[in-house]
């Protein structure tokens, strides 16, 4: 395999991987904890969702992976030295 192969391929992964955790972040819902103080079997309902904490978890995975997706395009195509 080329070098261009490589790389085609590596933007197509990377693509894919923004796409689904954007896909992720924007269908799922974000529950905030209006319980944190208490035990969470006590509560009386289930939270659909995730929390707080996996969502920033998610928000920068979503960041990192698009700050590496500029730097491969900036690097293969020229954009601007200010992104």
């Amino acid at each position: 395999m080329t070098a261009s192969v490589i790389a085609s391929r590596a933007r197509l992964v990377l693509t894919g991987a923004l796409v689904g955790l954007a896909v992720i972040r924007l269908l799922v819902a974000i529950v905030p904890d209006r319980f944190f103080d208490v035990d969470p079997l006590s509560v009386p309902f289930f939270f659909a969702g995730i929390g707080p904490g996996a969502s920033i978890l998610l928000d920068a995975v979503l960041v990192l992976l698009a700050g590496v997706a500029l730097e491969l395009e900036r690097r293969r195509r020229g954009l601007d030295g200010w992104l």
